[in-house]
């Protein structure tokens, strides 16, 4: 939807150029095709496997680093006199470490300037986004750990969401928005740590999960690289909108491919 809607006319409104949106649409279906393309790559029959595994499993960054630089030629990014153009990311460069709201501390009181009727008027709103985070957690658990994967180690469910809840409370002192459990993420991370093989099924080609590298380093890692993010924003704001809608679309179709019920 995103991709698309700039080239509408929206209640009736005049727009005398679609440059732009139509480059955005470009450069979002180009990172798309990368991703999907790049997903495949262990099928291959060219290069080693260790490029192979690499171009399967960092194929979202690849994609990010392509179609950044694509929409920097010259002509492409369609701005008139510096106005205008490819949308980007909205971030501000450089972050001085500080809240974006100067009139505030880090550390917050949740409950200043809210009384009982705001509290049971929150009770609602929270109980959907209690329900939210239990069935996207879940879910997301459910997927991580399917059976699929062959993990010799113990699920852990309860434990999960029971540490995403404990987040929640240095959240809410510090003003930030809570976490919850991603789903298109943590099947991709687990994808990652897996050795896979192709064979074929009653005529169709199957990935099978012959062994996956259970540790907790890499997640930790990962975490810890959305804090170095944070000192990136310089190059973060470089990125088109329109990369991450076309990454969001991969995330979407990749859900459904090895979906049982996609696939019957």
């Amino acid at each position: 939807r995103d991709l698309v809607e700039p080239l509408h006319l929206m209640d009736g409104e005049v727009v005398e150029s679609r440059g732009a949106a139509y480059a955005s649409l470009v450069l979002g279906m180009l990172a798309f095709i990368i991703c999907w393309n790049l997903h495949f790559a262990e099928t291959w029959m060219y290069f080693t496997r260790e490029i192979r595994t690499f171009l399967s499993s960092y194929n979202l960054a690849i994609a990010t680093i392509i179609v950044t630089a694509l929409s920097y030629i010259p002509g492409a990014d369609q701005a008139s006199n510096g106005h205008g153009g490819i949308e980007r990311v909205h971030v501000k460069a450089p972050w001085d470490w500080q809240p974006t709201d100067q009139s505030r501390s880090w550390i917050t009181n949740p409950l200043d300037g809210i009384g009982a009727k705001g509290i049971f008027g929150a009770l609602f709103p929270a109980f959907m986004l209690y329900l939210l985070f239990f069935i996207d957690h879940n879910i997301s658990s459910i997927l991580t750990q399917s059976p699929k994967y062959n993990l010799k180690k113990p699920s852990a469910y309860h434990w999960d969401f029971f540490c995403l809840g404990v987040t929640i409370v240095p959240c809410a002192i510090l003003g930030l928005p809570p976490g919850s459990g991603l789903i298109p993420q943590a099947p991709l991370h687990t994808r990652a740590l897996a050795t896979r093989k192709h064979v074929e099924i009653n005529g169709v080609k199957r990935e099978i999960t012959t062994y996956v590298e259970e540790q907790r380093y890499s997640a930790l890692f990962q975490a810890a690289l959305m804090f170095v993010a944070l000192s990136l924003t310089v190059v973060i704001k470089m990125i088109p909108k329109a990369c991450l809608f076309g990454v969001f679309l991969y995330l979407g179709v990749g859900a459904m491919h090895g979906n049982k019920i996609w696939h019957h």
